[in-house]
């Protein structure tokens, strides 16, 4: 079944229907409706033959549309690694300086001997420092 999509043809649908029920557009009821308060013996009429409704021609339906393929989702390249800063070169280590050569050392000047010291007396005894 196909979908419709004219808003005019859906609005030539319902009027038929309408028409097709003995919908009456004046009283706005349909017309087989008894009426709700008869104010006199009604004589009944006989109802109108129905309108033969012409039928619309069938129209082919048109072949389905082709379903799309779906396309596979481009996948983003990875940003590309960060590039280091270069390092700078490292400095040049000055060469230590010569050492300086070993002036050699004097004769050390002899020292003179003391002179002997004189020599006590006798030791006083322990006792005798109380």
């Amino acid at each position: 079944m196909q979908i419709v999509k004219s808003p005019k043809l859906v609005l030539l649908v319902i009027v038929l229907l309408m028409a097709e029920m003995g919908f009456n557009s004046r009283t706005g009821i349909a017309q087989d409706a008894p009426d709700p308060t008869p104010t006199a013996p009604t004589v009944p009429t006989p109802a109108p033959a129905p309108v033969p409704t012409p039928q619309p021609t069938p129209v082919p339906a048109p072949a389905p549309a082709p379903v799309p393929t779906p396309q596979p989702t481009p996948v983003p390249a990875p940003a590309p690694a960060p590039v280091p800063a270069p390092t700078p070169a490292p400095q040049p280590v000055p060469a230590p300086a010569p050492a300086p050569v070993p002036q050699p050392t004097p004769a050390p000047t002899p020292v003179p001997a003391p002179a002997p010291a004189p020599t006590p007396g006798p030791t006083p005894s322990p006792r005798a420092l109380w």
